[in-house]
């Protein structure tokens, strides 16, 4: 888990832990200090960010890092472009011995929550709310988008 300061640090920690516990896989977590503040919405950089901070934990130099980008958004770090360059940094600083995986880039939210039901994935674990509450705002875009999963 990254806190980078985001409003839902708190709540994405806690939810973070219940899958780690479901998975029975160990939680890492990397905190970072800064000045800047984030806000509702896209947050420039942040899927590199999280990718160079799995980089910086990785106690081995090999393997694999996995992403959830997935088709839908208008964001570059969702694209095959994005994973394409990161994947070029990344080939730099390992020899090429760390992929950078993105299994969902081809697929919609609706398809990634018809896959998460099917194989049982503890959804009810996480948390998507942007604003950062212990109850979801239920207004934000990210709220939105789960309602709309939930009715599924």
């Amino acid at each position: 888990f990254v806190d980078f300061g985001q409003p839902a640090a708190k709540e994405e920690a806690r939810a973070a832990k219940k899958v780690c516990g479901h998975y029975y896989v160990p939680l890492s977590t990397i905190t970072v200090k800064c000045a800047a503040t984030c806000s509702p919405g896209e947050i420039l950089g942040r899927n590199a960010f999280l990718l160079f901070a799995a980089i910086l934990a990785c106690r081995t130099r090999t393997g694999m890092i996995a992403i959830g980008i997935h088709e839908g958004p208008p964001y570059y770090d969702c694209t095959a472009g994005f994973l394409k360059s990161i994947q070029t940094v990344v080939d730099g600083y390992s020899a090429g011995r760390i992929n950078v995986a993105a299994p969902f880039l081809k697929w919609g939210k609706e398809v990634i929550w018809e896959f998460c039901k099917k194989d049982r994935v503890p959804v009810e674990s996480t948390y998507s709310c942007e604003k950062g509450g212990v109850r979801p705002c239920g207004k934000c875009l990210s709220c939105k988008d789960r309602e709309a999963l939930d009715a599924l």
